[in-house]
């Protein structure tokens, strides 16, 4: 990909509202400077499922964009960002990782369920 235009989405109301720092932005900024390269946005947002579906179709219609998403991706009943990002760039399907999930199991045992197992549900690639 020629010059690729690299953005950071943070996603956390908690990070807006201040009760966390963020610490994504320095982490990507640095890392992907060590690869000669730059970020040509950032953006912080709510967890809001409308704003981060809007968000990624937007990232993801700048030319050569690769999106580094932050924030919003754990194991809790609230996180939204694997099925937004499944309807802002795929069909809005979500299917379980069957690698992921063997090594969410294997680390958490009993304690992958009911939650951190869906960390293995993702968007659907291409084959």
């Amino acid at each position: 990909m020629s010059n690729p235009r690299i953005f950071a989405l943070i996603i956390g109301t908690e990070i807006l509202n201040r009760r966390r720092i963020d610490k994504h932005f320095d982490f990507v900024s640095k890392t992907i400077g060590n690869y000669g390269c730059k970020l040509s946005g950032s953006l912080i947002i709510e967890d809001d499922p409308a704003l981060i579906v809007q968000t990624l179709k937007f990232l993801s219609s700048q030319p050569n964009s690769i999106i580094f998403c932050f924030g919003g991706i754990g194991s809790t009943p609230d996180d939204y960002t694997r099925k937004c990002a499944a309807i802002a760039l795929r069909d809005g399907e979500l299917y379980t990782h069957p690698e992921a999930k063997a090594i969410i199991e294997e680390r958490l045992g009993r304690d992958a369920y009911p939650y951190p197992i869906h960390m293995a549900d993702l968007p659907k690639g291409r084959n």
